[in-house]
């Protein structure tokens, strides 16, 4: 078995001869990979014995050009084991064997000389945290961990060098080659190594620590990007269309918004699309699952403003988002972080973006200072999202208005699709005196009001009910306001919603703002009269005095009358129900959503495609 040490070195006169002696006692040939130095290098290595080569050009010097041509040198010498280390006496040739041990009892592929394996190393404390830097960095997210990442203390199996390239000049060739190893499914182990630094002027110990490990630190992130996307792109397994979609809540955590992205992924599955959702993990989730043929994603998170506003955290899921093939990106909503990670990912994958956007005006809340830094963001990171979209997706005209309003050029109108847990069941018609609210129970759905209402009502119908199902951070508030015939159910999954609803009589929505409200279309559809706020697209969902009843918001008494009304007439609540029926599904049902998107993003890919 032949083994042959590779000495890459620039200017080191001073030591290359005895590194050469020591080596010639464990290995079969030496070879300098001379980067044209000034002192007599060169000279003294040939004396020595070595097998001396030049750098041919300029463009081809650097720590990791030396060392490519050196190992080309020793591959066509037919060395079976090839040994890299450094000519400037830090590395001891003396470990050698140590090194070369594990290749010639084929158990392992390449094995690496760490420095801190062996006890009593000494290095100066701004060096350590500069490697501890780039070898975390090396091993994040990696099942092959290396303790030593900057270590070029190293020997190679010749099939490992047969099959990966050098491709970095400089330094950074350090981080390209264990990468690569490591993405070729070679073994890589670790011995302990003794090193001594001598720090003299001009050698690789006495560069200047802060630009070399900046820069090795920034093309160790680019290889490992690399071998993601490598990874990634060796994983997949068919050609289908493949959308990512950025969704800040998503299963199991409830709401309308949430199960009409489920519907949409779902329906995009069934028309033969690969569908990712990325969302953010508030419910302590598996980090990734499948639903429904839907892959979904968790990112670790940040929960703020009482979990409303959920922030992905840095994380190797995150980075991976940016390495996986994608063939378009939807994202969900302006005001979610996750909609700016799609925005990123879109950008550097270079694929289209297209944005559906929920919201009709800027976010409703008590506080003035959150409300002015909701504001400031919508017209920052918000418009930044509309703007660079492809397309963006409006739920309806006021929502397309609102998009305009943010940047956004022609917005494409794609109304909500009704779950079919709500299209296949209808009202059972109970005793006529049930009201309900379905919906996150924060300030701005104006739950408060529909309280205030229910306490006059209650004076003229003491039998009533009320049922309010769903959570958020105003829950207590209103549970302080309410009476004893008003029960909170909290959060129910859709099918046991759909029961609830289908035992009510009147659906009631006082919202303060509303894209186009699911809860309000679901009611419809099981055939329930809706008494809703004259906000957004709920006007498009509601026909006044022929489904249901529209009010303005914040008006307590007019919702009160209208209430009174329909528990009064109970006829006309029962014809209003089936008119709103009929409306959700001719207009609204899910399987046309499904199509208008199918369509939307068969024609984006096409024209993105065609430049």
């Amino acid at each position: 078995m032949k083994v042959v040490a590779v000495i890459p070195c620039y200017n080191e006169e001073e030591f290359i001869g005895s590194v050469i002696t020591v080596c010639n006692h464990h290995v079969d040939c030496v070879i300098v990979s001379d980067d044209n130095s000034t002192d007599g290098t060169a000279r003294a290595a040939r004396q020595f014995g070595a097998l001396v080569i030049d750098a041919p050009t300029r463009a081809e010097r650097g720590a990791g050009a030396n060392t490519r041509r050196g190992i080309e040198e020793a591959l066509m010498a037919d060395a079976d084991i090839i040994v890299t280390l450094d000519g400037d006496g830090q590395h001891d040739p003396g470990d050698i064997p140590a090194l070369v041990a594990p290749i010639a009892e084929r158990k392992a592929d390449m094995v690496i000389g760490s420095r801190f394996l062996a006890d009593g190393y000494k290095i100066k404390r701004y060096r350590k945290l500069g490697i501890d830097a780039i070898t975390k960095a090396l091993n994040f997210g990696s099942s092959t961990k290396i303790v030593d990442g900057q270590s070029c203390f190293r020997a190679f199996s010749r099939k490992v060098l047969e099959q990966i390239e050098i491709t970095e000049n400089g330094f950074s060739f350090s981080v390209e080659v264990p990468i690569k190893v490591r993405a070729a499914s070679f073994r890589i182990t670790e011995v302990p190594v003794r090193c001594i630094y001598h720090d003299r002027p001009g050698s690789n110990s006495a560069m200047n620590p802060i630009r070399h490990g900046v820069s090795v630190l920034l093309n160790t992130a680019k290889w490992r990007l690399w071998e993601l996307r490598r990874k990634n792109t060796e994983q997949e397994t068919d050609n289908r269309t493949r959308i990512v979609i950025f969704s800040g809540f998503y299963l199991p955590h409830a709401g309308g918004a949430i199960y009409d992205t489920h519907v949409l992924a779902r329906g995009l599955v069934s028309k033969g699309y690969d569908v990712e959702v990325v969302t953010c993990n508030t419910e302590h989730s598996p980090w990734t699952e499948t639903v429904d043929e839907v892959r979904i994603t968790r990112l670790p998170c940040w929960n703020l403003l009482s979990g409303q506003f959920p922030v992905p955290k840095p994380s190797m899921s995150l980075v991976k988002l940016f390495t996986r093939k994608v063939d378009l990106v939807s994202t969900q909503t302006r005001f979610f972080a996750t909609s700016f990670v799609g925005l990123l990912v879109a950008k550097w994958q270079g694929v289209p973006l297209v944005h559906t956007e929920r919201g009709s005006m800027h976010s409703v809340v008590q506080s003035k200072l959150v409300d002015k830094i909701s504001q400031a963001y919508d017209h920052t990171i918000g418009s930044l999202i509309v703007k660079n979209s492809d397309v963006c997706v409006g739920l309806s005209a006021e929502v397309c208005t609102f998009l305009e309003h943010l940047g956004g050029t022609i917005p494409v109108r794609i109304p909500l699709g009704v779950h079919p847990a709500f299209t296949d069941k209808e009202q059972r018609y109970p005793n006529g005196k049930t009201l309900v609210y379905v919906g996150r129970l924060i300030y701005a759905k104006g739950v408060q009001d529909l309280l205030h209402a229910f306490e006059l009502v209650k004076k003229r119908t003491p039998d009533a009910s009320l049922i309010i199902v769903g959570d958020g951070d105003y829950r207590s508030k209103l549970e302080e306001i309410a009476g004893s015939d008003v029960k909170f159910l909290g959060e129910l999954p859709q099918e046991q919603v759909a029961n609830v609803l289908a035992t009510a009589d009147i659906f009631v929505h006082p919202s303060y703002s509303e894209g186009q409200p699911s809860a309000v279309a679901e009611a419809a559809a099981i055939g329930l009269p809706v008494i809703a706020t004259n906000v957004g697209g709920t006007r498009e969902l509601v026909e006044d005095n022929i489904t249901g009843y529209l009010v303005d918001p914040r008006n307590t008494q007019a919702l009160t009358d209208k209430i009174l009304t329909l528990l009064k007439d109970t006829d006309k609540a029962r014809h209003m129900g089936q008119a709103g029926r009929e409306k959700m599904l001719r207009d609204y049902h899910w399987t046309a959503m499904v199509d208008s998107y199918d369509k939307l993003f068969r024609g984006v890919i096409i024209r993105w495609t065609r430049g």
